[in-house]
């Protein structure tokens, strides 16, 4: 059955209905203040609006991970390295002074965090270096300010937090995140993130959950591959409110008869890839039984794949908190500039599922 929360004030937690796994709220005040105000992420457990989440994430990162492929000529590990040692590096920091020195960090702690192996790291590092993307300073890899701070770089930077206001919008709409996300649009909604204080921490969110997918698939391309695949499967649903609803909950994934067969050509639109490349690794998805050719043509993630202990549910169950722990960061940041109105008018409207 589909939940239909009421939700009201967040400062007197008004009722809240449980589900068979029940609902569960993470308190952390604001740094600094003692204002009566708090900001509450909603952790979305299990039987409970976890995949429509996911379905909406999945969407983000796809297009993001898209953008951030581009300057690395389109290879996804050159890229979540590259963003790895950006986040590592700058994290902790007053990022928006250049004037401070990033601190380096070592190809194995790179591996180390990505779950990489060293070697397939420190080549793509050699990389970097070669193409004065990254340097040496005699401790570890560090990204300089003069291409952090480059013009390209901080446009690419604000692309990404267009996206990310675009998406929290539409999940707010859905009920999703807090009201406050809602009509959230354009450069007035957030900061000019020159110094990435949005990008930064999606992009460490990107690398985690990329973390959770490399250990089923063993190919951060290949997970890219399954998450377009999803999403092709299930993009429809997310433009109709009351599909979109009635598989929200863990226990309600979409059946094989409501996924849309996508193709290869596709699949490689969508993504920016080689289409063979994209065969190839469709080809290994489909010999382990992570997708299924259809008899009339282009190929679906099975439904079966997200019933059970499999390892892809279980890998995407850990997304939708780690998301909401983002948006938190994002939220204490500035993000959306709009968000001076009082938090616990948050989540105060009802939703009727359908």
């Amino acid at each position: 059955m589909s939940p239909t929360p009421a939700y009201g004030p967040l400062s007197t937690l008004c009722h809240l209905r449980i589900g068979r796994k029940g609902w569960g709220w993470v308190w952390s005040g604001l740094p600094g203040s003692n204002a009566p105000e708090r900001w509450c992420v909603l952790v979305l457990q299990a039987y409970q609006n976890g995949r429509l989440l996911v379905r909406h994430i999945n969407r983000l990162a796809i297009g993001a991970l898209k953008a951030l492929r581009s300057p690395h000529d389109g290879d996804l590990t050159t890229a979540l390295i590259y963003s790895r040692i950006v986040v590592m590096g700058r994290s902790g920091r007053l990022p928006a002074d250049p004037r401070f020195d990033a601190p380096s960090i070592s190809v194995h702690e790179a591996a180390n965090s990505l779950r990489l192996p060293y070697e397939t790291v420190r080549t793509r590092v050699a990389a970097l270096l070669a193409r004065g993307v990254c340097e040496r300073d005699g401790k570890g890899v560090l990204v300089p300010d003069a291409v952090f701070y480059s013009p390209e770089r901080i446009e690419a930077r604000q692309a990404l937090t267009r996206s990310v206001s675009q998406s929290a919008a539409e999940m707010a709409a859905l009920g999703l995140l807090p009201n406050c996300y809602l009509g959230v649009e354009g450069a007035a909604s957030f900061p000019a993130d020159n110094a990435g204080e949005i990008a930064l921490p999606f992009k460490r969110f990107l690398c985690a959950s990329f973390v959770e997918y490399n250990s089923v698939f063993e190919s951060a391309d290949r997970a890219l591959v399954f998450m377009a695949l999803i999403d092709a499967n299930t993009v429809h649903l997310l433009g109709d409110t009351a599909a979109a609803w009635r598989f929200a909950e863990e226990d309600t994934p979409p059946p094989d008869s409501e996924r849309r067969p996508v193709s290869i050509r596709s699949l490689a639109e969508a993504l920016g890839a080689p289409p063979e490349t994209v065969r190839r690794h469709m080809g290994r998805l489909e010999a382990q039984g992570y997708a299924e050719r259809c008899p009339a043509g282009g190929y679906i993630a099975p439904t079966r794949l997200f019933t059970g202990s499999t390892e892809v549910r279980q890998a995407a169950s850990r997304i939708p908190s780690r998301f909401l722990d983002m948006m938190q960061t994002l939220r204490l940041a500035g993000f959306p500039a709009a968000a001076a109105a009082p938090v616990t008018e948050g989540f105060d409207r009802r939703l009727s599922a359908a």
